[in-house]
């Protein structure tokens, strides 16, 4: 009986060892396709599309968040004020922290588009990094 164990134990570790071989092989060949796919930043789209999401950044996304930013501030700087229900308990720190909080956001949601963009490139040069890195692995083969 051991025998016959130790057989479907090989037999089953080959078909693995192959399923993964196959498996890693179209799994390279897919990064190679997508960084084809994905080699484009914002210089070589075709401009319109990227004035049509700015656009769109500007006219919705933006008023939206600094709608949403200006609701959220109001509530924590009242929450703030109520916690220090009298003035004589009252330090600089929590409104300072409020204000620093209030800044950051304030510039995180006017940056939107360019950190989105930034992102892009970010992972376009990710990804052409790892589709060379896949080219190269092929080849050695």
């Amino acid at each position: 009986m051991e025998w016959l164990s130790s057989y479907f134990q090989s037999v089953l570790l080959e078909m693995l060892k192959g399923a993964a071989a196959g498996f890693f092989d179209s799994l390279n060949g897919l990064t190679g396709s997508i960084t084809e796919l994905t080699d484009v930043n914002p210089g070589t789209y075709d401009a319109s599309l990227f004035e049509m999401i700015k656009k769109i950044s500007d006219a919705a996304i933006v008023p939206v968040a600094c709608l949403v930013l200006a609701y959220l501030m109001t509530i924590n700087f009242i929450k703030i004020i109520q916690d220090r229900n009298t003035y004589k308990e009252m330090t600089f720190m929590p409104v300072f922290k409020w204000i620093l909080f209030t800044s950051i956001g304030i510039v995180l949601v006017t940056k939107t588009y360019d950190i989105i963009l930034a992102i892009f490139d970010v992972t376009g040069f990710i990804l052409e990094k790892a589709g060379g890195a896949m080219a190269a692995s092929n080849v050695r083969r």
